[in-house]
């Protein structure tokens, strides 16, 4: 995808979803799932937000003292 694409792609709330397949293997046994995932979507819920320009990732240990203290 050409970068003008993926910014106008970005900017009207569009979402894609890609098929992938997975060779897995558990207990000596080979197996394959098909997965479907989001590739591009503009809405990052990959990180708790702090301030506008402080954040953190999700299970991140300092997320449970952010109303106890103040970060510096």
């Amino acid at each position: 995808m050409h970068n003008k694409i993926y910014k106008e792609k970005l900017n009207i709330n569009y979402k894609e979803k890609n098929n992938f397949i997975i060779i897995r293997n558990k207990n000596h046994q080979i197996y394959s799932i098909n997965q479907t995932k989001y590739t591009l979507n503009n809405y990052d819920n990959k990180y708790y937000w702090y301030s506008d320009f402080k954040n953190f990732p999700f299970g991140h240990y300092i997320i449970k003292y952010l109303d106890n203290e103040k970060l510096i």
